[in-house]
């Protein structure tokens, strides 16, 4: 008896190409979410990076009674960073330096250069003293900290020469001690004038972000790192005046609290002792 046949059915095209279609249009829809969760996910890593190392200044100048040190500062082997003098008591301190969303330096800058980072990119303060680290991060320290009056837990004295602080914390809660940023201090100002009379695109505040900055104030730490984009993407020529800024960074305060802060509020927080909180200009 001959075997009997059987037809092996298939996809017609007609078939195959509503099937890629459908995967397609799913793709489309989910690839936005799971783009949203992934900024998520580096948002809150970042966000527990700048509340350690806000920790950890606390913790550095409560046993020291003193300055964490102006970068400006020398040691035996040249400026110092604070990344190095927290460093020497809380180690932990390199494994939280970058933030996921700007992990390496930017590659049009030479290697052991000293140069500034941006929303995608970590800054560079040059050869750490310690040969077998670099002085790369992408947090900034409020220069306002550095003074040892800024202690919350010690009495106020006379404020040394050369100190930047301003008087004593007395809004701990609201007064920034690291957040992300593009180079390893700044002295932001509160007073729309004061702020607008340092250099910042030729002396205007007009864009967002301008890779020449060279201002200490608040535009070290106006960037878009963190938002509905990768840091990769973030805007850099936003206007700041009069309109809504784009984009998030996260914030390590003096109590030991984080929070993930939108760009306009960054004029609304007690930056230093004679901060007086405003709007954005």
């Amino acid at each position: 008896m001959r075997p009997r046949r059987h037809s092996i059915a298939g996809f017609t095209l007609i078939e195959l190409l509503v099937v890629i279609a459908i995967i397609a249009i799913l793709a489309a829809i989910l690839m936005p979410v799971l783009q949203k969760a992934n900024l998520r996910a580096l948002q809150t890593e970042s966000l527990n990076n700048v509340k350690q190392l806000a920790m950890a200044g606390v913790t550095y100048q409560n046993d020291f009674h003193g300055s964490i040190g102006y970068a400006g500062d020398t040691g035996s082997s040249g400026s110092v960073c604070w990344l190095e003098t927290i460093g020497e008591i809380c180690s932990q301190v390199y494994s939280v330096r970058m933030c996921p969303c700007a992990p390496t330096v930017n590659p049009n800058n030479a290697y052991g250069t000293t140069f500034y980072g941006d929303a995608a990119h970590c800054w560079n303060w040059g050869n750490a003293q310690n040969i077998a680290l670099t002085n790369e991060g992408s947090y900034t320290l409020n220069g306002w900290l550095y003074d040892k009056n800024s202690n919350p837990s010690i009495p106020v004295t006379d404020t040394p020469a050369g100190s930047y602080f301003q008087g004593k914390i007395m809004h701990p809660a609201e007064t920034p001690f690291f957040c992300d940023g593009i180079w390893p201090d700044a002295w932001p100002l509160n007073e729309t004038s004061a702020y607008l009379d340092q250099p910042y695109s030729a002396g205007s505040l007009a864009n967002l972000y301008d890779p020449s900055i060279s201002a200490s104030g608040m535009a070290r730490v106006l960037i878009a790192r963190h938002g509905s984009m990768p840091a990769t993407s973030a805007p850099q020529n936003a206007k700041v005046r009069g309109t809504l800024i784009p984009g998030y960074i996260n914030i390590g305060f003096v109590d030991g609290h984080a929070a993930l802060t939108p760009l306009n509020n960054l004029w609304q927080y007690y930056w230093s002792g004679n901060s007086l909180p405003q709007n954005h200009p």
